[in-house]
């Protein structure tokens, strides 16, 4: 699914029914199979809906939410926040580079296993620990296929500089968010970047626009915008995080998740009637994030004790 969601389809429903064929294992504790129906009242929402439910709990992992495409969950409020959008064209969706070559290098969830279901198919139940909540959020940076723009860049910097009291190393946590803490070495290989990689990056050449930022920070940074959490740590979350303006306060939540690989942004929808369940609190699903100092297991310890329920709608 990751590498042919790009391609076309006549219809919506066969960017998933289309694959189906080349499925040669379901699992023995997944879901069963998805059967093709074509008739007219199974819309490809329903399909994208269980497809990405059944993707989720046969490989026990939520990669396939690290590259969520939905750009603003009130323009496809037939969409529950969690489902991915396969309709969308790649345009949208930004760089491949940061799904398929930085997300991989990470382990925020200490390599534990996903553990879902679902509730009439379009509520996703699962366990996470909450690690922090953001409390400022820039502006994005822009897709294409350009450098990023030094203006954003000088924002994100000064933001970043004004958090100096809280921590004495912030400029090299910053130039590390720039990149998502990756390197890309002489073969086009991306490997996580270590203190001295501070080398490869000078921040003021990088700001006036006469240094180019390079495949690592394009990767991490198009479509993101970069935050600071209440905690004071750093950050890049989707571009859909917080709403619209240049520096505004967001709610979102940052939550580490079996299963993902990066924390996940969630954003507090309200108490709903959850069925079979009662009045719950829910969270829509925004996206994976970059949270400094918590890509490496860090917020899993104590996962028993400090878990919470969670319902994505």
């Amino acid at each position: 699914m990751k590498i042919f969601r790009y391609r076309q389809a006549t219809r919506n429903r066969d960017k998933v029914y289309g694959l189906l064929g080349l499925v040669t294992d379901w699992g023995t504790t997944g879901p069963s199979p998805i059967i093709p129906v074509y008739d007219t009242s199974t819309i490809h929402q329903q399909i994208f809906t269980r497809s990405t439910a059944a993707i989720i709990q046969s490989t026990r992992s939520l990669d396939i939410l690290c590259q969520h495409g939905n750009i603003d969950i009130n323009y496809f409020s037939i969409l529950p926040s969690w489902v991915i959008d396969y309709s969308i064209p790649v345009s949208e969706l930004g760089t491949t580079d940061r799904t398929h070559h930085q997300i991989p290098l990470y382990d925020a969830d200490g390599g534990a296993l996903a553990n879902v279901s679902t509730i009439e198919e379009n509520i996703l139940v699962l366990e996470a620990i909450k690690v922090d909540s953001l409390l400022t959020i820039c502006e994005a940076m822009g897709a294409g296929y350009g450098e990023p723009q030094p203006k954003i860049l000088k924002q994100w910097f000064d933001k970043a500089s004004q958090e100096k009291s809280i921590s004495p190393n912030w400029e090299q946590n910053f130039w590390r968010v720039l990149c998502g803490d990756t390197i890309v070495d002489p073969t086009s290989t991306y490997l996580r970047a270590d203190p001295t990689d501070e080398l490869l990056f000078d921040i003021q050449e990088l700001l006036s626009g006469r240094l180019l930022a390079g495949p690592a920070v394009k990767a991490a940074t198009t479509r993101r915008k970069f935050f600071i959490s209440r905690k004071g740590y750093m950050g890049l979350a989707p571009d859909r995080a917080g709403g619209a303006g240049t520096v505004f306060f967001g709610k979102e939540e940052v939550f580490v998740i079996p299963g993902g690989k990066t924390p996940f942004l969630l954003r507090p929808s309200g108490t709903r009637h959850v069925p079979g369940i009662g009045i719950k609190p829910c969270y829509h699903f925004l996206g994976d994030c970059y949270l400094h100092g918590f890509m490496d297991d860090e917020g899993i310890s104590d996962f028993d004790t400090k878990k919470q329920k969670i319902y994505l709608v």
